[in-house]
């Protein structure tokens, strides 16, 4: 799915846009996941995996940042 593709401009973002507004407040990061992965699948499915596999490494990566404290914490990214 392209940007530019009526099918993006008249369902895809319209009802995304609807959803994200009526989400409560705590859902609307899974719902722009859910919606990151459906766009990039759509494209081609195998993205969805690369997509997920650093969404899972990325959210691993802060929580053990979220542990350390001072100069720990920028260790963890090198």
């Amino acid at each position: 799915m392209d940007f530019h593709k009526p099918l993006f401009l008249t369902v895809f973002l319209p009802l995304f846009l609807l959803l994200y507004v009526l989400a409560a407040g705590r859902n609307k990061n899974s719902l722009l996941l859910a919606a990151s992965v459906i766009f990039y699948g759509w494209y081609e499915p195998v993205f969805i995996f690369v997509l997920l596999a650093t969404t899972f490494f990325d959210f691993v990566l802060v929580r053990v940042m979220e542990k350390q404290e001072g100069w720990k914490r920028k260790a963890v990214l090198s």
